[in-house]
């Protein structure tokens, strides 16, 4: 039977119920992301744990996961999910009422290898993996600028405080183009293999594909004075191997990997400090006009 943080009944991140044939969800407060919505990430780790345990083989090890934020996903409210199954493969879906929210697929089987992904996110692993050792000194990106606008104080991922539950990686830059955060694991991250839980290194890695574009310092105040936004459009994971909770290092990392148009494509990763990849993520981000309802206050212009 499948067992992960999401469905747990003993975990603070429990999102995931119901029987099998008939899932059901609620996002707890602390999987909140912009205010009031779940964490990209964690949603789209939700699709994972939904289809693990409406699978005729749940055991099965996933090796990809693929999200699409079709619309926001709500805190503490109840929400439904369906799961097709075509071999190895699966469609998923999460439910607000009768409206999809996220959409995506997974696959299980023998996880990729870093030269079994695509070019442009091999080259970016490269990139991260280089300076995955770097002391992460200073000013986070989020306290260099007296007024950021990326950041959500309420996000799971990049600006919970630990001791409410949070991950807290909100991103130094280590390089001209990376920015890397320690990740503490806490007792409550551990699997019953000892390992990190996928789905904690899934939601760790979604923030950082989107702050990324921030180690360029000009980059906000251009969206600024063009009152423009950016928010998350899907996210690709890729479970290249488990990180053992042996008292090894950890480090999230993340790089812009492109803008064409509206898109912005940022590519993050955990990493322990020999540079070893252990998931990694590809972030598309779409620019929109800054909604009228978030100039209102100080919230920030990026939401995942």
């Amino acid at each position: 039977m499948h067992v992960c943080a999401l469905c747990d009944p003993g975990s603070l991140v429990r999102t995931v119920g119901g029987g099998p044939g008939a899932p059901a969800l609620r996002f707890p407060e602390v999987l909140e992301g912009p205010k009031g919505r779940a964490q990209g990430g964690a949603a789209v780790a939700a699709l994972g744990c939904v289809a693990q345990r409406n699978s005729a083989a749940p055991g099965a090890p996933l090796r990809r996961i693929t999200g699409r934020l079709q619309r926001p996903v709500p805190l503490n409210a109840p929400l439904d999910a369906s799961v097709a199954w075509d071999g190895g493969n699966g469609s998923v879906q999460i439910l607000d009422g009768e409206v999809p929210a996220v959409t995506g697929t997974v696959e299980t089987g023998e996880p990729l290898t870093v030269q079994g992904l695509p070019e442009r996110l091999r080259q970016a692993v490269a990139r991260m993996a280089a300076v995955s050792g770097a002391e992460c000194q200073g000013k986070s990106i989020a306290d260099e600028d007296p007024d950021p606008n990326w950041v959500e104080p309420t996000c799971y991922g990049c600006s919970r405080p630990r001791d409410l539950g949070g991950l807290f990686l909100p991103g130094w830059r280590v390089a001209p183009d990376v920015i890397a955060s320690p990740f503490v694991a806490e007792a409550s991250h551990r699997d019953a293999e000892g390992h990190l839980a996928w789905p904690i290194a899934v939601a760790a890695t979604d923030c950082s594909t989107g702050i990324c574009f921030s180690a360029d310092r000009d980059f906000q105040k251009r969206l600024s004075a063009e009152d423009k936004a950016y928010i998350t459009g899907s996210l690709d994971y890729y479970l290249l191997r488990p990180a053992p909770l042996d008292g090894r290092a950890y480090r999230v990392l993340g790089t812009p990997d492109g803008i064409e148009g509206r898109k912005m494509f940022g590519a993050a990763g955990l990493f322990d400090e020999a540079g070893t990849p252990y998931v990694v993520c590809e972030g598309t981000w779409l620019v929109i006009p800054m909604p009228d309802e978030w100039k209102k206050s100080s919230q920030p212009a990026s939401k995942s």
